[in-house]
């Protein structure tokens, strides 16, 4: 929290003070933060094609290893999993996206990714294929990006 404050927000603030301002707030979180028992948010998805999450995962790459996947946000069906020598490539990313379509006959009504340069051309074929949908997520707001580690 110290490190948003300072970060995000511009607040030079002492870091004792931070801490023992949050153990008066949420004492309890700060119990279970210190005992390393972490608690899960609660995860919630209208239905199946509401939000596909998509991410790639470099850990391997070292070894010739790219990972490109897209999971289901409601049902946690893996929709695509690629593994090539990059998934760093925006075209190949958008193909194993349009490819993921042709094969289940259906998209999503939101997309989340990261923001890596990679999901920029999926991220707009999929907000050009929302665009002449009349519901809330239409056009450009059926794209969010959003940090890896919340995707």
């Amino acid at each position: 929290m110290w490190q948003t404050l300072k970060q995000k927000y511009y607040l030079i603030v002492i870091r004792g003070d931070v801490m023992r301002l949050m153990g008066e707030l949420d004492l309890s979180a700060v119990e279970n933060r210190s005992r390393r028992r972490f608690v899960r948010r609660a995860y919630h998805s209208v239905g199946p094609n509401e939000i596909w999450h998509v991410d790639g995962y470099d850990k391997l790459k070292p070894y010739g290893i790219a990972i490109s996947g897209c999971i289901d946000g409601f049902s946690r069906k893996i929709m695509w999993l690629k593994c090539g020598k990059s998934n760093n490539d925006p075209r190949i990313i958008a193909q194993d996206y349009m490819q993921c379509i042709s094969e289940f006959g259906d998209f999503p009504m939101r997309l989340r990714t990261d923001c890596g340069t990679e999901n920029g051309l999926m991220a707009a074929l999929h907000c050009s294929l929302r665009s002449l949908h009349t519901d809330e997520f239409a056009g450009a707001k059926s794209h969010m990006y959003g940090t890896s580690t919340s995707n």
